[in-house]
Parts: structure tokens; C-alpha cells; sequence
């Protein structure tokens, strides 16, 4: 058995819970999390470790599985509907003839079933369970696995991909079909699970680039946006792209890296980002974004979470941290657009009025903000605090300068609100008007009082 605890460094952060997990005796980088249910467990991976790990969430004792193997390190994890756990082994180095593998822990009889891939040095990352197969996805062999559960056999799928790596990533599945997001050439695949033949792609849009996880809701495609930070959706029906940006870190690297993707049962939008201490949500009726900041000493390098569809846990790689949520507890505002119009060559100020929705907050004073998206010569103005009322309502602003070179038309725009506790933030369009239309207007009226007063002084001459 290994203990886990509960982290207290941040006391104040009452709707996060932290477990800090370690191996032999030092902080642990945990890679991938699932939590299973039968046994109301959370099972982890720890980065190139021939273990699994599974800690009960009751007691917080751990006990770790060995694969028989140093050279095989669990990666990703998930559950089959036996509740074993099928895991994908790839360590992140790359060694000449490398074998990779795919496993299977039998957690009744507590045994592995190792089954090697064909192709030397795969690096096989995402692992799903559906149509009764396991699919895996080789990110650097550039192909697909079905692995039938029943007969045992792997079959490998070669991709097209010609002089560009497809770099297959994430798996996603419907009633149908079966999904593999091409990071390398920014495409969704889609399979005939039965036959294992390729059907129509799905070309992602060049302004959403580094796909890297796809989920399935309904007739609605989720895709995180790992280079674009952008929470994207593809509408199966209307075959339509859509996505919404999320806040870009103020320092260190120039972008969050939205990772992973899980949806709960309250229909929010849950990610990871890989690149910051901040874990978010999205709703996705008003597409307010809320993201929790910690205050950890190191990046958390989070690229993997889990879900039971209430509470939500991320693996904190560089932390040795899985963090838990739970959705209905924790505190989402809500951002009420209005419809903005703005003069260039000036700063203009916006207002927008706040909501807080659900939860709590102990800190109820914010800073506003604004960032522009893909706008050139649009940028942050002035930012403004407010305190949230009791009631959880509160009108913030923030200024907005425009360069007097911007054209006029409608513009992509970030606002939102922030302090230690959350980060909101909604898209917003903005209409910039040119900064000689108010003199156009006003040149006219004098032009006119000017008419009127000759007129008026020919007729006093007339008169007189």
C-alpha cells in the first residue's frame, strides 16, 4: 500500500480538492487518471512506470500493479465493459527498434495481457473501447489499431498521408462510426467500424490548428485545439466548424494548450491545458469559459482527465497532483454579451454585466481584461475593478484600444474578469466605426446652423 494526501496549500480554494501522489518517496510525474466506479477507484498512470496504480477514493490508500515487464509502461488507461483496464504503452523515448504494446489488467483475477503492435517505435497514444475492439491510435506509425476483443486479432490500418505525418491522435466514437483526429494534417477520419474501411474526412479549418482530442455529444463533434486555444465543434447535421478562444496566458509560454476534452452530465465543457496551472469549463448555451487557477511552483503539464459526469479529475504531470472537481460545486459566472460599437484611434470603453451563476467565491473583487484574437491593431486598453454584489450580479468595463489604421468592420474580442480564484471570459464581437464619422456628423450640423444663420441675416438685411 501507498498513502496518498490531501493537499491544504491552498486552504481558500474550497471547491478543488488536491491529492498529491508519489513514488518511492519523492512527487510522482502521474500521466493519464480513470476513475472506476464498481470499485470507487481512481486508477493512474505515472510517466514510464511499469505499474498501475489504483487508489481508493474512500481511504486513499494505493496499491500499484506490476506488468511483469520494465520495458512496459502503462500511458493512457480506460474501461472496458468487463472493468478491465486496457492501456496503450508508449514512454515518450524514442529508442531504435523499440516494441510497443497494448495491455490488458484483468482487475478480478489481477493478471496482464500483454499484445505487441508490429510496427517498431508506433508510439501508440489514444486507446478507446467500442464496437466491442480496441482501437489505438499510433501517433508517429501513422496508423490505427482494432484489436477484436473476442478473436484476439490486431489488425493495423495504414493512413495516407503522403510527405506530411498524420500523427494520429484522438478516438472518438457514435452509434456508427468511429472518429480519428489527425493532428499532422488537422482532419477528422471516419471509419466503418464493421468493415474497417475509411469513409468521407472532415477537413478542420486552418484557423483551428493543432487538433489533438475529439469527443462525441449528440450530433456535435468537440475538438481541443492544442496550438489554436480554442474550443472547437463540428455540427455533423449542418457540417459546420465553430469554436470559441480561450484566455491566452499573460507570461511564460505564448499559449494554455487545450488538451483533452470531457463532458458531464450538466452538459459543461470541461478541458484540460497543458501549458498552464488552470483547469476550465465551458457552458455551453451562454459559452462563458470559466478556467481555476492554482498557484503551483511548477507548469502542470496536464494533458489527460477523467469524469464520472459530476466530478472531474486532471492529472498534474510536473506536479505529482490529480485535482478534483466537482461541477455542480464549483463557482461558473456567467458573462452577459451586449452588442459593442467603438470609434478607432482612441481607446472606447465596454460594459457587460456579470452573473455568478452557481457556487461560491470567497474573493468577490475582479479585474476586468480584454484580448484581441487574430485583430491587427486591436488591442487591450484600460482595465477596471469591480466587486460582485451579493445578490451575484455586477457591471464591470474595460477599455479597448483601437489603432486609427483599423478599418471599420466587426472584430473578434476576449473580455472577462479575473483574481486568484477564477478567470471568466466570454468572445465577443465588436463593431469599429471609423474615427471621421462623428466629424462627418458634426461637420454637417455646423453646415447646416451655418446655412440657417445666412439665411437668417439676408432676411434681417431684407427687412431692414
Amino acid at each position: 500500500m501507498f498513502p496518498s494526501s490531501k493537499l491544504v496549500e491552498e486552504a481558500e480554494i474550497t471547491f478543488r480538492t488536491d491529492y498529491s501522489i508519489e513514488e518511492n518517496g519523492s512527487s510522482a510525474k502521474v500521466f493519464d487518471v480513470l476513475y472506476d466506479e464498481e470499485h470507487d477507484s481512481l486508477w493512474y498512470t505515472i510517466l514510464a512506470s511499469p505499474y498501475l496504480y489504483s487508489m481508493k477514493m474512500e481511504t486513499e490508500n494505493v496499491t500499484r500493479y506490476y506488468t511483469g515487464d520494465d520495458g512496459i509502461t502503462p500511458n493512457q488507461i480506460i474501461l472496458d465493459d468487463h472493468h478491465n483496464i486496457w492501456f496503450t504503452d508508449y514512454d515518450f523515448e524514442i529508442v531504435k527498434n523499440e516494441l510497443d504494446y497494448i495491455g490488458m489488467f484483468n482487475t478480478t483475477e489481477l493478471t496482464f495481457e500483454i499484445h505487441s503492435i508490429p510496427t517498431l517505435n508506433s508510439a501508440p497514444i489514444d486507446i478507446e473501447y467500442a464496437f466491442g475492439s480496441i482501437w489505438v491510435s499510433e501517433w508517429l506509425g501513422d496508423k490505427i489499431i482494432k484489436l477484436d476483443m473476442e478473436t484476439g486479432l490486431l489488425e493495423e490500418k495504414k493512413l495516407e498521408c503522403g510527405a506530411v505525418s498524420c500523427a494520429p491522435l484522438g478516438i472518438a466514437y457514435d452509434q456508427d462510426k468511429l472518429y480519428l483526429l489527425e493532428t499532422g494534417r488537422a482532419s477528422i477520419l471516419t471509419f466503418d467500424p464493421s468493415t474497417f474501411n475509411e469513409l468521407d474526412p472532415i477537413q478542420i479549418p486552418d484557423e483551428m490548428p493543432g487538433p489533438v482530442d475529439i469527443t462525441v455529444d449528440g450530433d456535435l463533434l468537440w475538438l481541443g485545439i492544442h496550438g489554436g486555444d480554442q474550443i472547437a465543434w463540428y455540427n455533423k447535421s449542418s457540417k459546420t466548424f465553430d469554436s470559441k478562444f480561450t484566455v491566452t496566458p499573460d507570461s511564460g509560454y505564448p499559449i494554455s494548450g487545450i488538451n483533452e476534452i470531457k463532458i458531464v452530465d450538466s452538459g459543461s465543457i470541461w478541458f484540460s491545458e497543458h501549458f498552464v496551472n488552470w483547469m476550465g469549463q465551458m457552458d455551453p448555451v451562454s459559452f462563458t469559459i470559466n478556467e481555476y487557477p492554482t498557484t503551483r511552483a511548477n507548469p502542470s503539464n496536464t494533458q489527460w482527465m477523467a469524469t464520472d459526469g459530476e466530478r472531474v479529475w486532471f492529472a498534474e504531470v510536473d506536479n505529482g497532483i490529480i485535482s478534483e472537481f466537482t461541477d455542480s460545486n464549483v463557482p461558473k459566472l456567467e458573462i452577459v454579451p451586449q452588442e459593442y460599437r467603438i470609434d478607432n484611434g482612441g481607446i472606447s470603453e465596454l460594459t457587460f454585466r456579470v452573473k455568478l451563476k452557481s457556487g461560491t467565491l470567497k474573493n468577490m473583487t475582479f479585474d476586468s481584461f480584454a484580448q484581441t484574437i487574430f485583430t491587427y491593431g486591436i488591442g487591450t486598453g484600460e482595465s477596471f475593478s469591480a466587486d460582485l454584489s451579493p445578490s451575484g450580479e455586477t457591471e464591470m468595463r474595460v477599455g479597448i484600444s483601437v489603432a486609427d489604421t483599423v478599418r471599420p468592420g466587426t472584430y473578434d474580442v476576449l473580455i472577462g474578469i479575473r483574481n486568484n480564484e477564477i478567470i471568466a471570459s466570454l468572445n465577443v464581437e465588436i463593431f469599429v466605426n471609423p474615427s471621421y464619422t462623428a466629424l462627418y456628423y458634426l461637420g454637417g450640423v455646423m453646415a447646416v446652423l451655418l446655412i440657417v444663420i445666412a439665411i437668417y441675416s439676408m432676411k434681417s438685411k431684407i427687412r431692414s
